[in-house]
């Protein structure tokens, strides 16, 4: 659930991702597979990474 005002744009989700363009779920999609420090760790997590299914815009 999303709450708060309205962002006035349209977004593009897909999986856990959300942005303003294809674009930007393409990248945090490189970013999840590279583990970039930008989604963090949870140290204490001794299971798997999870892995979501590829977006449509990915080549």
């Amino acid at each position: 659930m999303i709450g708060g005002e309205p962002l006035g744009k349209d977004v593009v989700m897909w999986w856990n991702y959300v942005g303003y363009h294809q674009q930007e779920i393409v990248q945090a999609e490189q970013d999840w597979d590279a583990r970039s420090s930008r989604f963090g760790e949870i140290p204490q997590w001794q299971g798997e990474r999870l892995q979501g299914p590829r977006s449509p815009w990915r080549r």
